[in-house]
Formats: structure tokens, C-alpha cells, sequence
């Protein structure tokens, strides 16, 4: 189905000519971009999705024949076409995305190419030396009409490609054909090469992010609207594998307290019926990896603070019952108790003692805590918290695996720092910062990755790059806020709509997807190692080595790769390593 947007007109339409891919040989560390057409009216190129492209930016001196494209099956795959005029262009409009066809008719559908153009936001302050004064890619708006290009600036559009789980295996061919008045432009090739694997649906990196709908960036007023809009924003949480901390916000587990009765059990009335429904579309459906506690409850406060010996008791009874009832539908383990974040130092018997109170309510709570004071783990809080969360720099490696030798999970999590050398969400860091956490996560064995806020809209992030505490302490460009508000201004009529993804967030997903390579690839190593056969001992000791490609790309938390290519590269060698080992397993893994 074409999708209209307006006058440049962009096919991808299949064509059956071959043509070559970059050579090896022809990639030159760091650079960026790959020139596909020049003409005297201006400049076509293209780069991957993990860089960030100025306006400035310079056209590269290599050039390619093709956009090239590698993905698994139930993957996303994004790259940037960028237009670079020598005069004004005053309207540039797309007009259809076409399939992408192999040589056996097998299509990938146009309606798996969405087309976004990239925005730029002023920074005015850098967060921190890797910066600058000036204007950074980082919105992703669709793509409308009447876009102008500006002589000698960039133009980046940016496209995302899904591949269908049930797509056969193999390379696909496509072209872009753009129509800009007085350009004479030829159709671009598009080589997409589809590995046979397909990522998982289920995601194997547990994420807890803030997600709020901002309802007046939306012009909403009734709550039948603000649901709507907010499941809209699950249904894009979901495609881009992250998981929020509340997806059952509007639909929680209603609480009554009766009174007159002695026993707690009697005077407590829980109706499960809208949550459930909504658990299972967003848990059991999406695949959500789990979900903040003391979120699903309404009508009582369930966090561990009590006034009173009846107050606790009856908390203490809501706790086990919402618990009991989650285990049986086999929703507890996704559960965490976040009732208090980065406590000081001089806070934490009270918190202990809170973490034991839902200890003692029950003891298959998870119950997380952010550390941003010190090291974590932390012994002080040994039995009484299970789920540790330190800020990234104050990640301890070794009592991280002696807690989770025990049953224990560990994350970690950035926000408003910490700044370089580590790798952090701003906008005024490069692209693979966004991404190469992820890559940490697989270094370390850590479990999953938390983010305080991604719709932190108390100044307009359109406006203002930087982000401000309500204080009026600078946070960091970009800080809590890796979506944008639909419009750039607060529209007067109701807009029932998701929100605008940044470069930011794709990276996010993009990084998950590489853990997803991983796991499939340590699957692989595990089954193969259960055959017993000792004619398997190479391809088993060849998935450990490429096992090892994480410690070429991470050497430390502030120590890790910084040119987007060798990440790329290594990630083609996991996937060859996949598909090789699959063949030697008796049936085909997935």
C-alpha cells in the first residue's frame, strides 16, 4: 500500500539488477556515510542508523553503489538517506514506499518501511565535553509535505525497515527513486539481506522505563481519550522493546476496605477484572518484562509507611492477596515494589525496614532500589532488597555476581548522569553511547537497565534541548525525555496519537536487539553442548570465541568502542556465527 506524503517522490520498488555491496576494504575507521549520487543541483548519500548526522556534516569520499541492509527476522533495521542541495529546494514531498522482492517472489511489504524525517534541537549548554554549541539530530517526526532543504545543509530522512517473522531467508532488492524538481535522479538499489534466525518475541533484557502521557501535549480532556493515547504509546514501548514502569495505569486492581470486621482478610474487596484484562494484553500480548508495583492497586496505599498496627496489617494483607492472585496467572515474577528512589544515606534503616515489611508480606516481591550514594550491591541491604539498581558508576561487578548467584536480580541505570566518559541517553552524545550499554549489559551479566522518566515534558523539548530540574538545575540535553509531544506547540483540538520517537530511543531498541543476537547465540552453544558429541567441539568453541567479540567492544564501563562500524561488524559475525551453528544442530533452532 503506497504511503502519500507529498512531492519528492520516493519508490521502493523491486528491480532485478545486482549490484555489489561496499568493499571491506573501503571502510575507514569512524567514517561516516557512503556517497550514492552526485549531481551539480547537489549531493545524495547515505549512513547507517548509529550516527548522528549534522547539518554540516561533511559528504563522504567513499562511495557505494547501494544502501545495504542486514537484519534478522522480527528485527528492526533503520538507516538515513541524506539530501544535500547546492541551492534552496523549496518543497521535497515522498510519494510511495514499494516492496522489497528476493529472487524467489518472496515480498516484504512496503507496510514494513516507515518513513521518518529527522529534526534538529539548538543545544545551548553542553552536558558535558563530548558537545557542542548548536544544532543536534535527535527527533524522528513522519514525514510530511512541503520540506524544505537549505543550500549546503543536510537533509537526513530516516527509515526503519521491519522483517516479518515468517520472511524467508535471503537478499531482497528494492530502490529508492526520489523526484526533486530539476534533479535528474536515477533509481538508488536497496540490498537487504534477511539472516535465517529470527529474534525472539520475548525480550531477554528486562527494562523498567518511566512512560507518562502528558495529556495537555495532547490536547486530551476525557479519560476515554487519554486510555486510548496512552495504549498507543504502549504499542510503540512494545515495538521498540521497552518495557514501562506502569502499562496498567488506567486499568488498576480496585481496592475496598470494609469496616467492622476484626480480621483484615474479611474487611478487604479486591476486583481483579479490568486489570486482568489489561495485564494480559500488555504482559502477555506485548511481552512487557515487568511492572512497578504499587502502581496496580487503587483505593489504598500499599508503600511500606504505616501510621498505625491496623494500617500495617491491612497493607500487609492487600500485598499477600495482589500477590497470591498474580502468581496464580503467572504475572508475579514480572512484579517489583519501586516505592523510594536514591534514598540518602541518613534514610536508610527507614528504608530497610520498609523492605522488610514486604519481605514479610511476601517474600516473592521483588524489591528494587536505586543506589546513587554508593557501591551496589550494597551489604547494608543484604536480605532485605533483592532487585539492585545503581546509578552506572557506582556498579559493583563482584558483589553483583555474588547477589545474583543467590537468586537476585541486578540492574543498573542512567539519568542526569553520570556524564563522560560513561555512556549516557543525551542528546549531545554519539549515537553508539545509546546503544553500547546494552553491549555492557552482555559484558557484565547484569540482568536489565532502568530510566527515571522518557516523557519528562516540563519544558518543551522541541524548545529546549537541555533538561531542568524543577529547581532550576540543568539535568542534561535530552535527560527524561527520549520522546517528543506530537506538536511543537500545545494544539487546541485533541490529538489521540502516540508520541514522536528520537534517534535516542531507536538506539535503544537497536542496542536490545543485539542482546537478542547473543542470547539466540548462547542458546545455540547451550544445545549444542547437551548433544554430547565430540564432533561438535569446534562449532562450540567457535560460538564461545565469537562469544567473546563483547570484550573487543567493552573493555569497561568507560572504555568501550566508539566507532559504530566495528560494532556493525561484530554484530554480522554473531549472526554468521548463529546461522552456522544452527545447521549443526539435528532440527533447526529458530
Amino acid at each position: 500500500m503506497a504511503k502519500i506524503a507529498s512531492k519528492v517522490s520516493l519508490v521502493l520498488s523491486a528491480i532485478g539488477l545486482v549490484v555489489s555491496c561496499p568493499a571491506e576494504s573501503a571502510k575507514a575507521e569512524g567514517e561516516l556515510g557512503y556517497l550514492l549520487r552526485e549531481y551539480p543541483q547537489g549531493s545524495i548519500w547515505w549512513a547507517e542508523g548509529t550516527y548522528k548526522v549534522f547539518r554540516e556534516s561533511k559528504v563522504p569520499q567513499r562511495t557505494s553503489e547501494a544502501i545495504t541492509l542486514k537484519a534478522a527476522r522480527n528485527e528492526y533495521e533503520p538507516f538515513q538517506l541524506v539530501l544535500r542541495p547546492e541551492e534552496e529546494v523549496p518543497e521535497v514531498n515522498f510519494v510511495e514506499v514499494s516492496d522489497f522482492k528476493n529472487d524467489s517472489g518472496d515480498i516484504i511489504s512496503c507496510e514494513n518501511v516507515e518513513v521518518n524525517l529527522v529534526e534538529y534541537v539548538k543545544i545551548e549548554k553542553p552536558t558535558d565535553k563530548l558537545g557542542h554549541v548548536g544544532m543536534y539530530p535527535d527527533p524522528l517526526p513522519p514525514f510530511e509535505r512541503n520540506l524544505v532543504l537549505k543550500p549546503r545543509e543536510n537533509q537526513p530522512i530516516w527509515f526503519t525497515v521491519y522483517v516479518p517473522p515468517e520472511t524467508p531467508a535471503g537478499l531482497y532488492r528494492g530502490a529508492v527513486e526520489l523526484t526533486i524538481g530539476g534533479w535528474p535522479l536515477e533509481g538508488i538499489p536497496v540490498l537487504l539481506e534477511v539472516y535465517d534466525f529470527t529474534l525472539p518475541k520475548e525480550t531477554h533484557t528486562e527494562t523498567a522505563y518511566g512512560v507518562s502521557l502528558n495529556a495537555s501535549h495532547h490536547g486530551l480532556k476525557n479519560r476515554e481519550d487519554m486510555e486510548k493515547a496512552y495504549d498507543l504509546y504502549m504499542q510503540n514501548c512494545a515495538k521498540h522493546r521497552i518495557s514501562p514502569y506502569s502499562p496498567m495505569r488506567f486499568h488498576p486492581i480496585k481496592c475496598r476496605i470494609e469496616p467492622g470486621a476484626a480480621d483484615a482478610k474479611e474487611r478487604i474487596k479486591l476486583d481483579f477484572s479490568d486489570f486482568d484484562r489489561a495485564a494480559k494484553r500488555y504482559l502477555d500480548e506485548f511481552g512487557f518484562t515487568g511492572f512497578r508495583f504499587a502502581t496496580v492497586v487503587s483505593g489504598i496505599n500499599i508503600s511500606p509507611r504505616w501510621k498505625t498496627q491496623e494500617e500495617k496489617q491491612l497493607k500487609a494483607e492487600v500485598i499477600r492477596q495482589v500477590c497470591e492472585h498474580l502468581a496464580e496467572k503467572g504475572w508475579l515474577e514480572k512484579a517489583y515494589d519501586y516505592w523510594t528512589d536514591e534514598p540518602p544515606r541518613d534514610k536508610y534503616k527507614d528504608v530497610l525496614k520498609g523492605m522488610m515489611f514486604l519481605k514479610e508480606a511476601d517474600p516473592r516481591l521483588r524489591r528494587l532500589l536505586t543506589f546513587c550514594h554508593d557501591k551496589a550491591p550494597l551489604p547494608f541491604f543484604y536480605g532485605g532488597v533483592n532487585l539492585w539498581v545503581p546509578v552506572l558508576s557506582l556498579f559493583s561487578p563482584e558483589r553483583a555476581k555474588e547477589r545474583q548467584a543467590l537468586g537476585e536480580t541486578v540492574w543498573w541505570y542512567v539519568c542526569c548522569g553520570p556524564h563522560h566518559p560513561y555512556p549516557n541517553n543525551f542528546i549531545d552524545h554519539p549515537a553508539i553511547n545509546h546503544r553500547i550499554r546494552f553491549w555492557m549489559i552482555q559484558k557484565y551479566g547484569t540482568d536489565g537497565s532502568l530510566y527515571w522518566s522518557v516523557t519528562y515534558w516540563r519544558q518543551n523539548p522541541w524548545k529546549t534541548a537541555m533538561s531542568y530540574s524543577p529547581q532550576g538545575g540543568t539535568w542534561g540535553n535530552g535527560d527524561g525525555r527520549l520522546l517528543y509531544p506530537p506538536t511543537k506547540e500545545k494544539p487546541e483540538k485533541p490529538m489521540v496519537c502516540g508520541p514522536i520517537n528520537s534517534i535516542r530511543f531507536e538506539m535503544l531498541r537497536e542496542g536490545l536487539e543485539d542482546r537478542e543476537y547473543f542470547w539466540l547465540l548462547s542458546q545455540l552453544i547451550r544445545k549444542l553442548k547437551k548433544q554430547g558429541d565430540t564432533s561438535l567441539a569446534e562449532s562450540i568453541a567457535e560460538g564461545e570465541r565469537t562469544m567473546g567479540v563483547v570484550d573487543k567492544l567493552v573493555r569497561s564501563l568507560i572504555d568501550y568502542e566508539k566507532d559504530p562500524g566495528k560494532l556493525y561488524d561484530a554484530r554480522e559475525q554473531i549472526a554468521r556465527t548463529i546461522t552456522k551453528l544452527r545447521g549443526r544442530l539435528p532440527t533447526a533452532a529458530p
